[in-house]
Parts: structure tokens; sequence; C-alpha cells
């Protein structure tokens, strides 16, 4: 009986050492406890991250919106300058050809006063001859036409003035549509 308690003793002391390594090789719950408790810290700390970023995100949408509205803003308006210029490019252009045609008309008055001076057989004070074949006729409108040249000179005058203010209005706002750009790309970065 002691020999079969002597075996159960080896027994039991072989089956305490493997409990023992086995308790050593096992975290303790403690242990376990604590790696959850810096996970679940981590985790939080994710998710602030995380709900930072949303929020950031929202904050861009929003600018992005306002400066696309700004960009859309600035690009009818200059839409409507451009158009405003070529309309007034179109009415100083048109006004140039009034123009030219009145002080053709100016022109051709000034050759026919000239030629009711003329006398045959006498040289021109032009060309010279003596001849004078086809002398200009005076017609009876140059003293309107002088008028009429006088505005319409003072009209182009206007007009170049304004298309200046145009232009110049123009590049403003392309400055400012650059500027609402590079913005843009700035709150995208």
């Amino acid at each position: 009986a002691m020999k079969c308690l002597a075996e159960e003793n080896a027994g039991l002391e072989k089956i305490s050492l493997q409990l023992a390594q086995m308790e050593e090789s096992r975290p303790s719950d403690r242990e376990q406890l604590i790696m959850q408790q810096n996970s679940i810290v981590h985790m939080e700390g994710l998710l602030h991250n995380i709900e930072g970023i949303y929020q950031n995100r929202q904050t861009l949408e929003k600018r992005i919106e306002a400066l696309e509205n700004q960009r859309l803003a600035l690009d009818k308006e200059l839409e409507a300058v451009q158009e405003r210029l070529r309309k007034a490019m179109a009415d100083k252009a048109a006004k140039a050809e009034q123009l030219n045609i009145i002080q053709l008309q100016l022109r051709q008055h000034a050759a026919a006063q000239l030629a009711a001076t003329l006398v045959q057989g006498e040289q021109c004070p032009v060309c010279g001859s003596i001849e004078h074949p086809h002398p200009a006729y005076l017609d009876s409108g140059s003293a309107e036409a002088n008028q009429v040249l006088e505005q319409l000179q003072r009209e182009i005058d206007e007009a170049e003035k304004y298309i200046r203010q145009l232009e110049n209005e123009e590049i403003k706002l392309k400055q400012q549509h650059s500027s609402l750009m590079e913005s843009n790309a700035h709150s995208l970065e």
C-alpha cells in the first residue's frame, strides 16, 4: 500500500508540476484585463480621430460648396461683362464705319469747294493741271456732315472709354476667378 501511495504521490507531484507550468505559461486574468483595457483605449482614440476626420470632411464639403457657388456667380458676372464688351466693340465698329463714310463725304465736299474755284486754263492748286474735265460738284450737306462727324467722334471716344472700363472689369473678374480656383485647390489639400 505504501508503494501504491508513493506512486500516487509521484503522480500528484507530476500533475502539480504540470499545473504550475500551465499557470506560468498562461497570462493571468489581470494581465488579460489590462491588455483589453489598453485595446479599448486605443480603439477610443481611433474613434475620436475618425470623428475629427468626419467633421473636417463636412467642413471642407461646405467650403467647397460655398467656393463653387462663388465661382458660378463670378462666371455669370464675367459672361455678362464679356457680352457687354462684345456689344460695345460692335457698336464702336459700326460708329467707326459711319465716321469713315462721313469723312469720305467731307473730303468729297472739300474737293467740290476747291473745284468751284477752278478756272479753265489756270492751274489746279492740287495737281497743277490747266484742264479740268471732271470737277467735283458741291452738294448741300457739308455743315450737317461736320456736325455728325463731331458727334460720331465723341460717341466713338465714349465707346472706347466704356470698352476700357469693361476690359478692366473683365481682368478683375478673371483675377478673382483665378484666386477663387487657387483657394479651392488649397482647401482640397
